[in-house]
C-alpha cells in the first residue's frame, strides 16, 4: 500500500483535486467546475464522492486537505465569508466531511495554502514575502519572519478587499472599489466592459491580455489599469509590512513577465523608497497546482507529528 494525501483547491471557477505522495509527487489530478449558489452540505457530498471514487485499492489515504476561498477561524476552523459562493455564514467544513470520511481533514483559506505550497516547493523563497493569487478573486498569503500569518479572526492576507478606488464597482463584499473588483480575471472583465461601453461583451481576462500583447489600444489601457491598481495594493502593503519578496500565481498569471513587469513598474512608483526598498516580484513556479500542494503539505504535517 502506498501511502497518499489529497489536496483540493476549492476556486471560485473550478474545484481542482491532487493525488500526493509523502515526498510531494502528484500522481493524479481532476477538477469539478464550482457550484455556484449550492448549498455547503451539497457541496461537500460531491468532493467526498469524488474522493471515494478517486483512491484506488493500492493506495492508503492518511488524510484531505482542503484549501478554501473564505477565512477559517483560528478557535473553531469554521469557514466565513466565502462571498464569491454566496456562504457567508460559519459553515463547519471538518463536521460536513467527517460524515462520511473517517481520516484526518485540514482546513485552510486557499491563498494561504498555495502559499505553502510555493515555500515547499522553492527552496529560494524568501523569510518575509507575500504570495498573490489572482483567479475569480484575488487573495494573498503573508510570511513574516518564516511564519505564515492567520491573524486573530483567521483572515489576514485579504489583499482583494483592499479598496482602490471608493467611487468604483461594487464588490461581493459589499463594498465599492475592492482591489478585486479590477485585479481579479472577473474585475479585468469588468474593466473591458466598462471601458468598450459594452456591459454584455463576452471575453475573458486571458483573452484581453493575449489582445493586449497585440497592443490593441482598449485592451492595454485595461491590463494598464488593473495593474497599476494592483501595484498601488502591492506597494501599500509592502510599506507597511517591510516584505522581501511577492509572487504573483493564479490564472491571470499565465500572462507571465508581461504581466509581472507592469505590476513591479506600477509598485515601485507607489513604493516608500523604492530604491533603498528593493522588493523581488516573480511569478509564482507551480501553477494552479500551489494550492493542491500547500493543503498536502499541511495534512502530511499533521498526520507525522
Amino acid at each position: 500500500m502506498e501511502n497518499v494525501v489529497i489536496g483540493i483547491d476549492f476556486g471560485g471557477t473550478t474545484i481542482k483535486f491532487g493525488l500526493v505522495t509523502e515526498t510531494g509527487y502528484i500522481k493524479r489530478q481532476w477538477s469539478l467546475a464550482t457550484p455556484t449558489k449550492t448549498a455547503p452540505e451539497t457541496v461537500m457530498a460531491e468532493i467526498i464522492r469524488e474522493i471515494k471514487r478517486q483512491v484506488s485499492n493500492t493506495e492508503l489515504l492518511l488524510g484531505v486537505g482542503l484549501g478554501m476561498p473564505g477565512s477559517v477561524r483560528p478557535e473553531t476552523l469554521a469557514v466565513y465569508e466565502c462571498n464569491n459562493l454566496c456562504w457567508n455564514n460559519d459553515t463547519d467544513i471538518i463536521a460536513l466531511l467527517k460524515k462520511s470520511l473517517d481520516i484526518p481533514i485540514v482546513i485552510e483559506n486557499d491563498a494561504n495554502a498555495a502559499t505553502i505550497g510555493e515555500k515547499w516547493q522553492d527552496s529560494s523563497s524568501k523569510d518575509n514575502l507575500m504570495y498573490v493569487t489572482l483567479g475569480t478573486g484575488v487573495g494573498a498569503g503573508i510570511v513574516l519572519n518564516s511564519e505564515l500569518v492567520h491573524g486573530f479572526a483567521g483572515a489576514a492576507g485579504e489583499l482583494g478587499h483592499v479598496i482602490v478606488d471608493p467611487k468604483g464597482f461594487k464588490c461581493t463584499c459589499g463594498n465599492r472599489g475592492c482591489l478585486e473588483t479590477v485585479s481579479s480575471a472577473t474585475g479585468i472583465v469588468h474593466l473591458y466592459q466598462k471601458e468598450s461601453g459594452q456591459d454584455e461583451v463576452s471575453i475573458t481576462a486571458n483573452e484581453i491580455f493575449d489582445k493586449a500583447k497585440q497592443n490593441s489600444p482598449l485592451a492595454l489601457c485595461v491590463v494598464d489599469q488593473a495593474c497599476d491598481y494592483l501595484g498601488l495594493a502591492l506597494a501599500n502593503v509592502s510599506n507597511v509590512l517591510n516584505l522581501e519578496e511577492i509572487i504573483i500565481g493564479g490564472g491571470v498569471a499565465n500572462a507571465g513577465e508581461f504581466l509581472r513587469a507592469k505590476v513591479e513598474r506600477a509598485m515601485n512608483k507607489y513604493l516608500y523608497f523604492s530604491d533603498q526598498n528593493q522588493i523581488n516580484i516573480k511569478l509564482a513556479s507551480l501553477g494552479n497546482n500551489a494550492g493542491i500542494l500547500g493543503m498536502a503539505k499541511l495534512v502530511l504535517q499533521k498526520v507525522n507529528k
